[in-house]
């Protein structure tokens, strides 16, 4: 129910999904970029005056709650750097699966990796 209000309002709003994947929603100039799983939801975009007139059309439709620069979302560690710009840090996730699956204590290797690997592809 929550996915289909929020495909109406996002539509709406002219922001469509893109055709890579459909958590993923644009609006038609690709100035903003909207990431949703579930009821977490992050954006990102060219201006930060285009994020606010977008968040306060959103927020008249649905309640939101929202941080301005979160520092997590999905597991992923979110590290802003200059001008707004994000880095995205996935080691939280790594050490999150190596303890769930009773690895935390593995033994890390560097691996070669094969150098004509995409040529052979």
């Amino acid at each position: 129910m929550w996915r289909v209000k929020l495909v109406e309002v996002l539509n709406s709003l002219e922001m469509k999904p893109a055709r890579e994947d459909n958590s993923l929603y644009t609006n038609e100039d690709r100035t903003l970029f909207l990431h949703v799983h579930v009821d977490d939801g992050f954006l990102i975009g060219k201006s930060e005056d285009k994020i606010t007139s977008f968040l306060n059309m959103l927020n008249a439709r649905l309640k939101l709650k929202y941080q301005k620069r979160p520092i997590h979302h999905l597991g992923y560690h979110l590290n802003w750097l200059s001008k707004g710009t994000v880095q995205l840090i996935q080691q939280d996730m790594i050490i999150y699966l190596l303890k769930d699956y009773d690895m935390e204590n593995s033994q890390r290797f560097k691996t070669e990796c094969n150098r004509n690997l995409l040529e052979e592809l």
